[in-house]
């Protein structure tokens, strides 16, 4: 089954997940080894066995299902927890895709280039010079174009769990959306939001 993001590109939500996915217990020695390493996993156990119980947030496990909806809701829950709690940063992709567990969603050009600075610094803090110098290195062509770009990116980002906090007084930072981790969805916010007034959606460059 395919999904589609704001930009109507349609997209496997099986593909660029950030969590792997382990039989249990035939590849117990994986799933030792993936906890080890930190990397968040799914554990799908087979029927008449005991669950491998563990309190690390980035490891959940269900009974091995034919129902890939459920299987595709555990996964993105588990890849949102792990982010929220330090497993794992968002990737942008060449194309401008932004992934985050199962979801992505397209970033305009400039909204790129601010993404992978936040990236870098994912829940840091990143200074408005940062950003400024990385999309604009000639200069800014108007004193808000940041405020402007910052709030179309909010709202891209609100599609895959993400926000971003701050303001040009106290710098950006981007990270999981806790309201996103625990309910599942991706629409609206809380964050100290920019006055910026009449932005455009589309999301032109400047």
């Amino acid at each position: 089954m395919k999904t589609t993001n704001p930009d109507g590109v349609a997209s496997d939500p099986t593909r660029d997940s950030s969590v792997r996915i382990v039989e249990w217990p035939a590849e117990s020695e994986e799933l030792e080894a993936l906890a080890t390493a930190g990397t968040p996993r799914l554990v799908l156990v087979e029927e008449g066995s005991e669950p491998p119980l563990c309190a690390d947030c980035c490891q959940d496990w269900m009974w091995r299902t034919d129902d890939e909806g459920q299987k595709r809701l555990r996964l993105h829950h588990l890849a949102m927890r792990a982010l929220a709690h330090g497993c794992g940063v968002p990737r942008l992709d060449p194309l401008g895709l932004l992934h985050v567990g199962l979801r992505s969603v397209h970033l305009p050009h400039k909204e790129q280039m601010l993404a992978a600075v936040l990236l870098r610094e994912f829940n840091g803090v990143v200074s408005p010079e940062q950003l400024i110098e990385a999309a604009w290195p000639n200069g800014i062509p108007r004193h808000n174009v940041l405020l402007q770009r910052i709030s179309v990116l909010r709202t891209r980002l609100a599609w895959v769990g993400l926000e971003i906090l701050g303001s040009t007084k106290k710098g950006y930072s981007l990270r999981a959306r806790q309201g996103a981790m625990r309910s599942g969805r991706t629409g609206g916010f809380e964050a100290e939001l920019d006055s910026t007034g009449g932005v455009d959606a589309t999301g032109a460059d400047q």
